[in-house]
């Protein structure tokens, strides 16, 4: 049960930084700003879900880079690709030159293009991890 209540955790966190902390640095800050602590509070949190899931729940390598996987690819498509098509209803004039079609493999690409980089980040907290719980064998 710890395992689904982490990535829910997890998605709670992908969803207020992208919907509700960087709008706010956006406007408080600017765009190097919001985007510079948007980059890292997702570097922090793909470390977060490999760290977590072997500390917390005890899951494999395997189990902690498919959820970190499942994380960005469900923010990719699902929060951004949500936020564009909310966008492109309420604003049907600045999208008019835009397909539907390049919007999604606009997002798959940079899923798959940024998916080696995730994935190296939730390995390392795994094994980060996996360190812990030999110095910490009571966990």
């Amino acid at each position: 049960m710890r395992y689904f209540g982490l990535l829910a955790a997890g998605l709670l966190c992908l969803a207020a930084n992208l919907f509700l902390v960087s709008p706010y640095l956006l406007k408080i800050a600017g765009d190097l700003w919001a985007n510079s602590i948007y980059a890292l509070l997702r570097i922090a949190l793909f470390f977060a879900t490999g760290f977590l899931l072997t500390v917390l729940a005890g899951r494999s390598r395997y189990q902690s880079l498919m959820a970190a996987a499942f994380l960005a690819l469900t923010e990719q498509i699902a929060f951004r690709g949500g936020a564009l098509f909310v966008d492109a209803v309420r604003n049907p004039a600045e999208w008019t030159h835009a397909s539907t079609s390049g919007l999604i493999y606009g997002l798959l690409m940079g899923f798959i293009t940024f998916l080696p980089i995730i994935l190296m980040l939730a390995w390392a907290g795994t094994e980060a991890g996996r360190l812990w719980l030999k110095h910490h064998p009571d966990q």
